[in-house]
């Protein structure tokens, strides 16, 4: 088969993952506000900012299994992509402050699994993706200014490098923030001691995606909060939360 994939704007593919079956996973970027999505699909509105990223999965005859919007008020794109033994398709980029999306099989919800104020202000930006054993991720990105998460046993920590990550298990930190009548506070950073960073929703709700760790959560400077801080453990302990 052979096909044209796009809106009524400008359309660019950066990547393409083909997997056993003969379904073809494509990410790239997109200005159109008509891009074609599928119903039910995680994000089917054009987010703004420039560009979004887009998924599209196509199956072995060339027809639409689901496509979707993947995009922030920013400029995002999606660089490379893959999927694992679940059809769950993994993708890197930028995505406001994520570096990594999973999409589940049918396409309709997502998760961060890669956060980090470096993605948001332009100094990261994923350029590499593959699923290998376990369905680990094993992520490449462009950091020129450095700034990433690093692991103790490392071959370099200077600027101008490119940045390696294994992404396992991880977990999700979440929160609400309200001023004192109980309004939501919406479109604020909140912060992990990491660099991993969420944006409250219009409901002032926050989801950071982190891996094991003891992690100091801070709201965005410039308000007074009743409690400044708080440090938050993952996994938590046997009660189950936090």
């Amino acid at each position: 088969y052979s096909t044209y994939l796009g809106g009524s704007a400008n359309e660019i593919g950066w990547a393409i993952f083909a997997d056993a079956a003969g379904n073809a996973y494509l990410t790239g970027e997109t200005n159109s506000t008509d891009f074609p999505v599928s119903t039910g699909a995680f994000d089917t509105s054009y987010n703004g900012g420039g560009t979004d990223a887009f998924v599209t999965k196509l199956n072995s005859g060339g027809r639409i299994v689901y496509s979707t919007y993947l995009g922030y008020s920013d400029s995002d794109g999606g660089y490379a992509i893959t999927a694992d033994s679940e059809s769950r398709a993994s993708v890197t980029g930028r995505f406001g402050s994520n570096g990594v999306m999973q999409l589940d099989a049918a396409g309709s919800s997502a998760v961060a699994l890669l956060s980090h104020a470096n993605f948001q202000s332009g100094y990261a930006v994923g350029a590499g993706i593959a699923a290998g054993p376990g369905d680990d991720l094993f992520v490449l990105a462009y950091a020129p200014y450095g700034g990433l998460p690093m692991t103790p046993r490392v071959f370099s920590a200077s600027a101008n490098d490119v940045w390696l990550a294994r992404i396992g298990e991880v977990y999700q930190i979440s929160g609400r923030l309200t001023e004192r009548s109980g309004q939501p506070v919406a479109g604020l950073n909140v912060i992990a001691s990491s660099g991993h960073i969420s944006t409250t929703t219009a409901s002032g709700y926050y989801t950071l995606t982190v891996p094991a760790g003891t992690y100091t959560i801070t709201p965005s400077a410039g308000l007074f909060w009743t409690q400044s801080s708080r440090t938050v453990t993952v996994p938590p302990d046997v009660g189950g939360q936090d």
